[in-house]
């Protein structure tokens, strides 16, 4: 999970460099051609009405170990986080 934005005085239309906020666990394959799961559907960033800081959520992998041939496979957690760029 890496998140950038950029600051006000930052040069207009380009971002800061991003930052790491949740690194990735474990290694994560599954599949090739129509069976391949997505990643990124459930990734978000909102606006704090009140503080003007941003949450963001986003996927990661976890340290686990699902055998490719299991029926179910749900290899990935969900981070939130608060960010600024100040």
């Amino acid at each position: 999970m890496n998140v950038a934005g950029r600051t006000a005085g930052h040069t207009p239309n380009e971002l800061e460099d991003s930052v790491v906020v949740r690194d990735g666990e474990s290694r994560y394959d599954y599949g090739e051609g129509s069976d391949v799961m997505r990643w990124g559907d459930y990734n978000g960033v909102s606006v704090d009405p009140t503080s003007g800081r941003f949450w963001t959520v986003s996927q990661y992998s976890p340290d686990i170990d699902v055998d490719p041939d299991a029926e179910e496979r749900d290899p990935y957690h969900t981070h939130i986080a608060e960010v600024s760029f100040d």
